[in-house]
């Protein structure tokens, strides 16, 4: 269509091989036979020297775009050498333009114990209903959350203007800075937009609108390893998220994308020898963005998923979330109240109660439960990962109610009933010394206000 030249890009069309380090994705550098040299960094104690990463001396830090973000945050863990190789990765991409980045950490949601997640809960900041809260024993999709919202929350204090986020699994594309501000060209101002998708999984769904050429309000957003957020948009995401529901891209694309000023990037078609899906852009007013077969080749995801934007996911590298969640111990054992919640106030005196718990599997010991006491007497226990029952006539006043893992030995053991020191019916406390508590108790404190008197329960 009329305009389609003035789109085109002459950079990257090099039909011939690479002819310098910027041809070349990611860090890797052009090698003198022209072949792009994938960047490697040598595993701990291996013999290998890795392929030394590559340099682009044609754009600066400060150019085009880069002059406008304040600050460049990528996600890692940091935690073992696997996460000390992709933070190494990283920041050789971004040194290939001269960009420095700071690390931001990452929330292991399989380290966190039963009171940090019993907090989350308690403060709103997770709701009780969350997808996964009841199955993910790893909380990584929890962890991912968490980690976005601490994001927001420095973008807010530190007073940024524009911020780059980046996942520690990016992939750059050749020519990164000219490619970044031929699209940030298309954007309103900073206080006129909220996040920016630099990419994203779109699952074949077109966008909502087009804004023009290089800008649409994205449908669906899948994923959260590239994007630009505002001040404004931090500030707006922090307290639209909560309380998480689900994972965070998918809560933002089922809840913000039209009350939010929300844009992603289309990517490049990809040349007609590509094996890669065309993107969902089939109803664009607007004539197709052609750059080249290198520019385009990188940003779709490995099996031809259609894509958003213009950086991508190493594929070589694995994802931090699991796409499933098998049986077995996965992370620390944990144990919470879905129902009540801390300062929960009940107006009945018979109080429903719903308990979690994750990764306890007490393996060579056939009895494992959870044991509820309320003011430290021990009322119930249950067998289940989830639970539930009623805790019937409770005084009105504060009371603290407690569920521990407890795991024990045989059962049949004359040692555990001569001393009447375990009740099967779970009426009285455990004081057998065999039986042990597993991780950290969960606790939360509420009122009941059955008959209008409230006081301090004694």
């Amino acid at each position: 269509g009329e305009g389609a030249p003035a789109e085109e890009m002459d950079i990257g069309n090099y039909p011939h091989g690479c002819r310098d380090d910027c041809d070349c994705a990611g860090a890797d550098r052009c090698g003198d036979g022209g072949e792009c040299l994938r960047f490697t960094v040598p595993e701990p104690g291996s013999s290998e020297e890795g392929v030394r990463g590559g340099q682009c001396d044609k754009y600066g830090p400060r150019f085009g775009a880069l002059g406008e973000l304040a600050e460049v945050l990528v996600v890692n863990m940091n935690s073992t050498a696997k996460d000390a190789l992709r933070w190494a990765k990283a920041e050789a991409q971004l040194a290939k333009y001269g960009i420095k980045a700071t690390r931001f950490p990452g929330v292991k949601g399989a380290e966190m114990q039963s009171s940090d997640i019993q907090k989350l809960l308690n403060e709103g900041v997770v709701s009780p209903q969350h997808d996964s809260i009841v199955n993910d024993g790893l909380r990584s999709v929890l962890g991912c959350a968490l980690v976005h919202l601490n994001i927001y929350e420095h973008v807010i204090t530190s007073s940024n203007r524009l911020t780059l986020v980046l996942e520690d699994d990016f992939l750059l594309p050749p020519h990164f800075p000219r490619l970044l501000s031929h699209s940030f060209s298309a954007l309103p101002s900073p206080s006129r937009f909220d996040l920016v998708y630099l990419g994203a999984g779109s699952n074949n769904r077109a966008p909502l609108q087009w804004v023009n050429p290089r800008l649409f309000r994205p449908a669906q957003t899948v994923g959260t390893h590239a994007y630009v957020v505002s001040r404004r948009g931090a500030e707006r995401l922090y307290h639209s998220l909560r309380p998480l529901v689900q994972s965070i891209d998918s809560q933002i694309h089922e809840t913000l994308l039209t009350s939010l000023d929300i844009f992603a990037f289309p990517t490049p078609d990809p040349p007609p020898s590509s094996n890669a899906a065309p993107p969902p852009y089939h109803e664009s007013p607007f004539a197709p963005l052609r750059y080249s077969a290198e520019l385009a080749e990188p940003h779709f995801f490995p099996g031809g998923s259609y894509y958003h934007g213009i950086v991508s996911v190493d594929a070589s590298l694995p994802t931090t979330i699991p796409k499933s969640f098998g049986p077995g111990p996965q992370g620390a054992p944990a144990v919470f109240f879905l129902a009540p919640l801390g300062g929960d106030t009940s107006r009945e005196a018979d109080v429903p109660f719903q308990i979690v718990s994750h990764n306890f599997h007490a393996r060579g010991h056939p009895e494992r439960f959870i044991s509820v006491e309320i003011n430290g007497q021990h009322v119930s226990r249950c067998e289940l990962p989830v639970c539930g029952g009623v805790l019937k006539d409770m005084p009105d006043g504060d009371h603290l109610i407690r569920a521990t893992l407890v795991i024990g030995g045989d059962p049949d053991d004359e040692a555990f009933d001569q001393n009447g020191a375990f009740d099967r019916s779970g009426q009285t406390p455990l004081k057998n010394t065999a039986w042990r508590e597993v991780g950290e108790p969960a606790e939360v404190r509420i009122t009941v206000c059955a008959t209008g008197a409230c006081g301090v329960y004694e």
